[in-house]
C-alpha cells in the first residue's frame, strides 16, 4: 500500500487529455452544501448521477445511496481515514473503485490517502449490476449523455473549477505583448 495526496490524485484522473472524474466533483459539492441552502439541490444532482450511473437508488446493502454515503461521512468526520480501506487504482493512480472515498478525501482535507493498484482493473470494467460501468469516462460527455440539463452541466463545472482552484492544480502564464501575434499557438 502507498500513500499519496488530494492535489496528485485529482491530477491522475484523466482520460483522453481530458479531467475524466467529475462524479468525484458533484460528490465532493454534496458533501460541501451540507447545512446550506443549496443542501437539495445537490442531494438531487448527486440522487441523479447515481441514479443514471447505476440503474437504482440503493446501495448494494440496500440502503439509499444517498443515506450510505451520509453514514460513511460521518465515519471520516469521527475515525477520518481507514487505511484497511484503500483507494483502489490502475498503475496510472487513475480510480478504479472508491470514488466516494475520494470525495470525502477531498472534503475532509485527508492528505495521506491510502491507496493500492489493481493490476487486474479491466475485469472492473465488466458490468455487474451498474447501469453504466466505466472508470475513465465520467467526464462532461457522460453528464451530456444521461441528460443532465444546462444548468446541471455549468453548475458542475463551475464546482469543478472550485476543487482545482483550492487545491492550486492550476498555473499561470503572463504573455508580454511582442509575443502578441502568436497567442494562438501559445494557447
Amino acid at each position: 500500500m502507498d500513500y499519496t495526496n488530494r492535489r496528485d490524485l485529482l491530477l491522475c484522473q484523466r482520460s483522453n487529455q481530458k479531467f475524466s472524474r467529475l462524479d468525484v466533483v458533484v460528490r465532493w459539492s454534496f458533501l460541501n452544501s451540507i447545512g446550506t441552502d443549496d443542501y437539495m439541490m445537490f442531494r438531487n444532482l448527486y440522487e441523479k448521477m447515481q441514479l443514471m450511473r447505476t440503474g437504482h437508488n440503493n446501495h448494494i446493502k440496500g440502503i439509499p445511496w444517498v443515506e450510505e454515503f451520509l453514514l460513511l461521512n460521518s465515519s471520516f468526520h469521527d475515525k477520518g481515514y481507514i487505511d484497511d480501506y484503500p483507494l483502489i487504482v490502475n498503475a496510472d493512480k487513475h480510480l478504479i473503485n472508491s470514488s466516494h472515498r475520494t470525495a470525502l478525501c477531498l472534503f475532509h482535507k485527508i492528505d495521506d490517502i491510502p491507496y493500492t493498484i489493481c493490476d487486474e482493473w479491466e475485469k472492473y470494467l465488466q458490468k455487474t449490476g451498474s447501469k453504466t460501468k466505466t472508470y475513465f469516462d465520467y467526464g462532461l460527455d457522460w453528464f451530456e449523455q444521461n441528460n443532465f440539463n444546462a444548468s446541471e452541466l455549468s453548475l458542475i463545472r463551475l464546482k469543478k473549477l472550485t476543487l482545482f482552484q483550492d487545491l492550486n492544480m492550476f498555473f499561470y502564464v503572463f504573455l508580454w505583448p511582442p509575443a502578441h501575434k502568436h497567442y494562438s499557438d501559445i494557447k
